[in-house]
């Protein structure tokens, strides 16, 4: 359950490597997937329930919070 705005889509992880020389790389080591093997890099995750967010007060949380009370 996702519940809040839609996603940004980073879905890899990257890491910087040295080498011998004094060199620098950035690989790509990992990739986020969804549970059905969906990438989501460049996608994003939409949510289940679109709450948008507002600074004064986490109103995605109330959100989530409630959703969650209302499952038990």
């Amino acid at each position: 359950m996702v519940i809040g705005e839609r996603t940004f889509g980073k879905g890899t992880v990257q890491q910087v490597f040295k080498d011998q020389q004094g060199n620098y790389y950035k690989l790509t080591t990992a990739e986020y997937l969804t549970r059905n093997k969906n990438h989501i890099h460049g996608i994003g995750l939409t949510p289940n329930i679109e709450v948008k967010k507002v600074k004064e007060n986490d109103v995605q949380l109330s959100e989530a919070i409630e959703y969650m009370k209302d499952q038990l």
